[in-house]
């Protein structure tokens, strides 16, 4: 291969044989005459605004299937509360029927009153003490620790290991 194959900077010869500069508008790309400027500048426009209705196009679509997922999720909220709520009414009548129920045993076993009704209240309490601890955790994930943390290495906001160490004196 010549040392100057590839090289496209001077005047090089079209199929026809015929020497053809940069500029030219020889035959190129199998045999098709280059448009002049301002037609080829029309044909990007048409192209630049078929692009843009597309994409117009497509944009609607997603603002359409938006709202319908929108909708759909407003009404699975309101059912999951309603579901929600009604689960929790009964699951705290059990609950009552069943300490109720462990007292009257732990009377029958013969327990004194207090005696049935401290055991029962003791569990409710150690069950309450443990679900606000485990909800405290878990509101802990709703701080966003790890994006604050980004956010600060870009020079946005605080980083939140820094804050909580010391709220008084931030940087």
């Amino acid at each position: 291969m010549p040392p100057d194959a590839g090289r496209r900077d001077g005047p090089q010869s079209g199929p026809s044989g015929a020497a053809h500069g940069p500029g030219d508008n020889g035959e190129r790309n199998g045999g098709a005459a280059a448009p002049p400027i301002d037609e080829a500048a029309r044909r990007i426009a048409a192209e630049g605004a078929a692009l843009a209705g597309e994409a117009w196009s497509t944009l609607k679509a997603f603002r359409a299937l938006m709202v319908a997922d929108l909708a759909l999720s407003r009404s699975a909220a309101g059912r999951v509360l309603v579901l929600g709520a009604v689960g929790t009414a009964l699951g705290a009548s059990a609950w009552l029927f069943g300490m109720g129920l462990l007292v009257v045993i732990l009377r029958a076993v013969g327990l004194p009153w207090w005696g049935a009704i401290a055991i029962p209240t003791a569990i409710s309490a150690l069950g309450a003490g443990l679900c606000a601890w485990f909800g405290l955790r878990a509101f802990e994930l709703t701080r966003f620790q790890a994006t604050r943390r980004q956010l600060a290495r870009l020079g946005i906001g605080d980083d939140p290991d820094t804050v909580e160490r010391d709220p008084e004196h931030l940087p």
